[in-house]
């Protein structure tokens, strides 16, 4: 599907389900108002057919009149039912948008049926899909969570509120929550300070406080448990991202818990929520909305971040005996010597705290020390 194409549609479907919220009011303003939404949705359905199938670059149909659109699609093959109502809707949004005529519910109605179904029938013809299927999701990146939102989307259009409302929240569970997750830590005998642990676990972001055995046994009652927010974090990192935090709160409110352990992939989850159909489904909506925007803000911040590539490090050998100091500086504790001869990694060169010239050696992850060493650089060997 061309980007155009794509991006129109995500519109059109979001102006088709403003028309059905203004529609349950049943008033003949709320109705008129959803009238001038609804026809600007089919025509933008319309359009999007012709880009797709590259009418576009013939003739320039941003100045085509209503009625133009639907014969050019027509002449492209594309058959379409209710041109006679779809055509009297045009005549009766000009009455109401330019002269301020009120139209009547069930007018609107009739009118909301028949875009209904020659919607469905273009999406069919040209695009080969449902309009309720074509979601800004499709653009994620990691495989699972676009999957988890593509299922939502699906229950969503089969009207399986509940489900749908798992799938979403599956896919905040992926993309954020886990990050959360404490299990790692349930173990007594395992050291949390462990640097291997640290930087492996998903549990990164949790509170410290929370990051050990102790507090697992005590606080952890259920499954969901494990997922441990640490508020102020999280707050700050969707402010980063541009999320409004409230949003973010009221799609891990409306949505069922749910919890998957680290290596897994089956996913537990809350069952005793609201089983009001409809307020489920219109839950999804809201939540599936809110969650695609979540999960696009934080990919595209992470998108936008720029690093220098890695080049690793480099090798140098000590020419004479060498004192490893934890600082750039003389004066800072003693680390051991390194005897002459021996090969070093480096990242690089600097000066340091006492104005002395320095090599940063590479961390001894043998020894679990993440922490860099220096030593002079008069001490190595510079054509090694």
């Amino acid at each position: 599907m061309k980007v155009e194409a794509f991006q129109g549609l995500v519109v059109a479907r979001s102006l088709f389900e403003q028309v059905d919220v203004l529609m349950y009011a049943d008033n003949k303003y709320s109705s008129s108002a959803a009238l001038v939404i609804l026809q600007d949705a089919f025509e933008l359905v319309l359009k999007c057919a012709l880009i797709e199938l590259g009418h576009d670059e013939k003739k320039n149909i941003e100045s085509a009149s209503f009625d133009e659109l639907i014969a050019d699609l027509k002449k492209a093959g594309v058959e379409i039912p209710k041109t006679g109502t779809l055509k009297a809707m045009n005549k009766e949004r000009v009455n109401v948008k330019h002269y301020g005529q009120i139209a009547e519910h069930d007018t609107v109605k009739n009118f909301v049926s028949a875009s209904a179904l020659a919607t469905e029938t273009i999406m069919k013809s040209v695009f080969q899909t449902e309009l309720s299927l074509v979601f800004p999701g499709g653009q994620l990146n990691n495989e699972e969570i676009r999957e988890f939102i593509a299922e939502a989307t699906k229950f969503i259009s089969e009207k399986d509120g509940f489900n749908a409302l798992i799938a979403i929240r599956k896919a905040i569970f992926v993309a954020i929550e886990e990050d959360y997750d404490i299990s790692a830590y349930e173990d007594p005998n395992q050291n949390p300070n462990d640097w291997n642990l640290l930087l492996k676990s998903r549990g990164f972001s949790a509170p410290w406080h929370a990051r050990n055995a102790d507090f697992i046994q005590k606080n952890v009652r259920e499954p969901f448990d494990y997922i441990q927010l640490n508020h102020e974090k999280l707050r700050v990192d969707l402010m980063e991202w541009g999320v409004n935090t409230q949003d973010f709160w009221n799609v891990w409110r409306l949505t069922p818990r749910v919890y998957r352990k680290e290596g897994e992939k089956v996913f537990l989850y809350e069952t005793l929520r609201t089983d009001e159909a409809e307020l489920n489904l219109r839950n999804a909506k809201y939540c599936l909305d809110r969650a695609i925007t979540i999960l696009q803000k934080k990919q595209l911040h992470r998108q936008n971040s720029r690093v220098l590539p890695y080049t690793g490090y480099f090798e140098v050998m000590v020419s004479t005996e060498a004192v490893r100091y934890r600082k750039a500086d003389q004066n800072s504790e003693n680390l051991g010597v390194i005897p002459a001869g021996t090969k070093v990694q480096f990242e690089n060169y600097l000066l340091g705290l006492d104005e002395e010239a320095y090599v940063k050696l590479a961390p001894d992850l043998k020894a679990k020390d993440l922490m860099s060493s220096y030593i002079l650089a008069s001490a190595i060997k510079k054509d090694a």
